[in-house]
Parts: structure tokens; sequence; C-alpha cells
């Protein structure tokens, strides 16, 4: 991620909506950085704060490649 212009990045996340029939639903939201030209469009942009959990590796993550695949 460090080597990607943060102007070219989106946040993915699900959304609860109300739907026009009264009911609600899980959609797909995408967030625009908050200095790109996608901001401009009424969209909730995210900052390098809100980035920072997915940089974060998981507990139990796997850091490298198996020895099989790299050799």
């Amino acid at each position: 991620m460090q080597l990607c212009n943060p102007q070219d990045l989106l946040i993915a996340e699900v959304r609860v909506v109300q739907l026009p029939e009264g009911g609600s639903a899980r959609a797909l939201s995408l967030a625009p950085y908050r200095h790109s030209w996608r901001s401009a469009d009424g969209l909730l942009p995210f900052t390098e704060a809100d980035v920072v959990p997915y940089l974060a590796a998981p507990v139990g993550a796997q850091l490298k490649l198996p020895m099989q695949l790299t050799g």
C-alpha cells in the first residue's frame, strides 16, 4: 500500500441502507481518499488515520510464502 498513490485508493465498506419500500439491505460503499479528485463527488472520504487498521497484520497472519512456493 505504501507504493500506491493515495489518490488511486478506495476503501470498501459494507453499509446498511434503507430501501424505498421500507426495508433495509447491505450495500457496498466505496470511499475515496480525502485529498483526491474523487472526494469532490459528495462521498464521505477517508483519511490516513482510517487506513492504519488495514496496515497491521492480524494475529496469526502468514507474513511470508511457504518454502515450497519460493524455491
